[in-house]
Parts: C-alpha cells; structure tokens; sequence
C-alpha cells in the first residue's frame, strides 16, 4: 500500500534515532473511544498504524452521520496542523481497537525541510484524502431526499441496532440536517410509508423494508 511508505519512512527514522524520543510518542485507543472532539485544536499528527477510525459529524442531540473512515497508514491531522485555523471540524473516534504514531509539530517541520521522501508521501496522502472527503460530499449533494433519508436511517441503525429509530430532532431540525425543506421531507416519508418501506409518528420511524436498508 502506498500510505504504508510514509509510516515506513518514520519507523526507519525512529530505528536510526533521528527522531528523539520526545517528537513521538505511541498512543491506543479502544473500540468507540473518541481520539479528537468536534472544535478540539489539531496539535500533533497522528498515523495510524492498526485500526479503524470514523469521522462523524455529531449535533448537539447525538445524531451521528458518518462521513468517512481511516485505516491502517493513514494520517489524521495532516491538513491541519499548518492551517491557521487547526481545530477538528468533525469528531474522530476508533471504530475498532486503533493504535497511533503521534509525532510533534516542530518534527514533522523538521522531516519536511530534510527528508524529500517524507515530504512527498505527505503531500500526496493530503491530496488524495482531500479528493476523496469531496466525492464522499458530492455523492451526498447528489442523493435524491429518499436516498438521504435511507442514508440517515442506517447510520442510527448502527448505532442502535433497533429498527426503530427514536427522534431526536424535530421534522425541522431533521430537514435541515439532510439539506432539504421541511414539507419535502414531510412528503416523501408519507410517501415511503405508503409503500411499506417505513412506519413513522411523531417520535420515531421504524424501518419495515430490511432489505432495502440492508440491515
């Protein structure tokens, strides 16, 4: 794997002690541990070196949407540590038992400035996380208000593990949430219940058609 080369490079770096103890640093987290809080300041970057890891925008009622996953050698913080504002827009959390590198700011500085090799990987595991959070962003835009409301329902269904989803939010805040109007969103529910594919009142939704929703 590509994303294996930039770990490579670090852990030969470590081997050969040029990086002292005190740019670095092993960290583990456990299944469902949050790693960064949505707003916390980006101070270190981090590679993952066995995991999972979810980013997740979180509201203030709990509801989870996932918006992306990093595995093993992947980078979280890369595009933020340098960012004149380098505060985590989602929160990051282990979705299995993860262990981390974490290296300071001023070596990662320092290993940009004097190891080409380090300084390309970096560069284009940036790149290609970047591309890859905007085609996650367009497939949303571009999923009709059923596909988003589908979407929405297994990612509480995970979390639960119930077919009844309890309602946190209003229909309004729920509209709002999936970047539709209000009546639009009351229209297509009543139309998804009158073809069996759910069940709704004003606290919860249960979902009826396990197959569509792959549960």
């Amino acid at each position: 794997m590509k994303n294996m080369i930039l770990l490579e490079t670090v852990e030969e770096l470590i081997t050969q002690k040029q990086l002292d103890t005190t740019d670095y640093l092993y960290k583990v987290y456990f299944k469902n541990e949050v790693i960064h809080f949505e707003g916390e300041r980006c101070t270190h970057f981090e590679i993952i070196i066995d995991g999972t890891v979810s980013v997740d925008r979180i509201n203030e009622n709990g509801n989870q949407l996932q918006i992306g996953t990093f595995e093993n050698y992947e980078i979280l913080g890369g595009n933020l540590l340098f960012s004149s504002e380098p505060f985590f827009p989602m929160t990051v959390t282990a979705q299995t038992k993860t262990r981390l590198l974490v290296i300071t700011k001023e070596a990662i500085l320092r290993l940009c400035t004097e190891n080409q090799v380090f300084l390309t990987e970096l560069l284009r595991t940036i790149a290609d996380r970047s591309l890859y959070l905007g085609d996650t962003i367009k497939r949303y835009s571009k999923k009709t208000i059923r596909e988003n409301i589908i979407t929405y329902l297994q990612s509480r269904y995970r979390r639960s593990k119930s077919p009844t989803i309890e309602l946190r939010l209003t229909k309004t805040e729920l509209a709002q949430k999936l970047g539709v109007e209000r009546t639009s969103l009351s229209r297509e529910l009543q139309k998804m219940k009158k073809d069996g594919i759910i069940d709704f009142d004003n606290k919860s939704i249960t979902i009826l058609d396990h197959d569509l929703f792959e549960l």
